[in-house]
């Protein structure tokens, strides 16, 4: 199974939640063991990891049908692979 696992320097993961709209403040959490990332398993739409990047702000997945998929923040548009979005809180598929 696929999990979430980006590293700080004190070892902990850090991840961003945001409750509701996409208005809605975002918060992190930290949490200290690998959890499952529900929205990469096959029966939605994920697939199997074959390799993953991980940072402390976001994560990119390739999976073995050679889809990249990406979740989490960044300080510019388009960084995650999708056209203006600096905020993305479950995997989404990278568009070509």
């Amino acid at each position: 199974s696929e999990s979430d696992w980006a590293t700080s320097e004190r070892g902990k993961s850090r991840h961003r939640s945001q409750g509701g709209s996409s208005s809605s403040s975002s918060k992190t959490t930290t949490i200290s063991s690998p959890q499952l990332v529900v929205g990469m398993l096959p029966e939605n739409g994920g697939g199997t990891a074959i390799a993953v990047s991980a940072s402390e702000n976001h994560t990119a997945v390739v999976t073995s049908d050679g889809h990249l998929f990406t979740w989490g923040t960044s300080h510019g548009n388009d960084v995650l692979g999708h056209r203006g979005v600096r905020w993305q809180p479950i995997p989404r598929r990278v568009e070509r």
